[in-house]
C-alpha cells in the first residue's frame, strides 16, 4: 500500500510540473512546436500501420 501511495504521490507531483511549465511555456512563446511534432508523430505512425511494421 506504501508503494501505491507513493507512486500516486511522484506520479501527482511530476504531473502538475509538467502542465504548470507546459501553460508557461504556451503563454510565452508559440504552440507550434507541438503542432509540428503531433503531425510528424501521426505520419510516422501512419506509415508504421501502412507498411506493416506495427498493427492496430
Amino acid at each position: 500500500a506504501f508503494e501505491t501511495a507513493a507512486a500516486t504521490f511522484v506520479a501527482f507531483v511530476i504531473g502538475y510540473s509538467v502542465i504548470a511549465w507546459l501553460m508557461k511555456f504556451v503563454q510565452t512563446k508559440s504552440f507550434m512546436p507541438f503542432v509540428i511534432y503531433r503531425i510528424a508523430l501521426g505520419i510516422f505512425v501512419i506509415g508504421m500501420l501502412l507498411t506493416g511494421n506495427i498493427s492496430s
